[in-house]
């Protein structure tokens, strides 16, 4: 009989050993539920690494700490660290440029942060704030925050970042790993970060300027690396810009005339006229307003170009002196053939154009991509790094 048991016994003992063996051998076997989304967001973000010193938001060594930290397979279940939080939201988003630098993270960041960690609901509440900014609109309606109601502790939401929550939520860039529950009160995970901001990339089309391949022997490509160095486009402004240079997309794309819509978000998005007093439809008439339904001219290009940059406050709204017409008038045998000869002398008096060979300007050509990335660059570097916009 004690023979039996003890067999019994051993016998027992071996297929535990034996489950709980297969039990660690399958935990070492299953991937992590963010793995797959680990590796997309390294993939999307890896353009930044090769021009990181020209056209990055972030620093070399900014970029190291966060890859063997944050990015690293090993530490995906820790508390993320609020300021590896911070340089991936300024690695992504940009938030803080030129003489604002600084204050969207520190509000919707480091303010919102315990010491060195974030509540889920902070850092959620955080991020949509950054994305009103360029992203989503800031305002919801009771009826579109409706679907979040399926979170079961959507209660146990602080009333400063309920509405924020929700709103993620429904924009479905909670991490994938949220379901019924939120846990707003958990700290956020290096996983959790990574799933959100990689789901952000994806929902709002967010790619970077280093992807972008256009030749480096074109005449303009000088005036876009400079254009890039002071602007550091992002969002909205970068799709744009990369429309029109990428020219894996089409490769004579530099000398083909500019889309009048982009031609018209590149001069909003750069000029910053969405702060502007003036309607956006009566400032589009200056672009739209004088184009042939697809293209702009050279010379409406430079006159719509004169008119905005009043709106801008960047300069003071006038007509040409007699000097500047006839200073023009001498600079381009086509003179006479202008559409508005007192803006286009007045651009040529602030250095923004430049005509062709033999004294031509050639008012009657479309405007290029090329062309209007030249244009737009000398205004940055004539008014806007002059007054701190960038």
């Amino acid at each position: 009989m004690k023979v039996r048991q003890y067999i019994g016994i051993i016998l027992v003992t071996f297929l535990l050993s034996v489950s709980v063996t297969a039990l660690a051998e399958d935990k070492v076997n299953q991937k992590h539920w963010a793995y797959e989304q680990l590796a997309d967001f390294k993939q999307s973000i890896l353009p930044l690494k090769q021009n990181i010193s020209v056209t990055g938001p972030i620093t070399r060594e900014e970029w190291e700490v966060v890859y063997s930290t944050v990015l690293s397979e090993d530490n995906l279940d820790n508390p993320i660290h609020t300021a590896h939080w911070a340089i991936l939201l300024k690695m992504i988003l940009d938030p803080d440029k030129g003489k604002r630098a600084g204050q969207m993270l520190d509000m919707y960041v480091y303010r919102l942060s315990d010491s060195s960690v974030l509540l889920r609901e902070d850092a959620v509440g955080g991020l949509v704030k950054l994305l009103t900014a360029r992203y989503i609109s800031g305002s919801w309606s009771a009826e579109q925050l409706e679907p979040s109601r399926a979170l079961k502790d959507i209660e146990d939401i602080s009333d400063r970042q309920s509405t924020l929550v929700q709103a993620a939520f429904c924009e479905g860039i909670l991490d994938s790993n949220t379901s019924d529950y939120f846990r707003p009160k958990d700290r956020l995970t290096n996983a959790e970060a990574v799933s959100m901001l990689y789901r952000v990339i994806q929902k709002y089309n967010i790619p970077f300027s280093q992807s972008i391949k256009f030749p480096e022997s074109h005449w303009s490509s000088s005036s876009i690396n400079n254009y890039m160095l002071n602007v550091k486009p992002s969002g909205e402004n970068l799709v744009v810009l990369s429309s029109m240079i990428d020219t894996s997309v089409k490769s004579n794309i530099l000398d083909s005339p500019v889309d009048i819509q982009k031609w018209n978000d590149l001069l909003f998005n750069t000029l910053k006229l969405k702060d502007s007093k003036y309607e956006a439809d009566f400032l589009r008439g200056y672009t739209y307003g004088l184009s042939n339904g697809k293209h702009i001219t050279r010379d409406k290009a430079a006159a719509g170009l004169v008119k905005l940059l009043h709106a801008a406050e960047l300069v003071k709204g006038r007509d040409a002196t007699n000097e500047e017409l006839q200073l023009t008038a001498l600079r381009f045998v086509d003179f006479e053939k202008v559409f508005d000869k007192s803006k286009l002398a007045i651009a040529n008096s602030e250095g923004l154009i430049y005509g062709y060979e033999n004294k031509f300007f050639h008012p009657e050509r479309m405007l290029t991509n090329g062309e209007a990335i030249a244009l737009i660059d000398r205004v940055v570097e004539k008014y806007l790094i002059e007054h701190s916009a960038y």
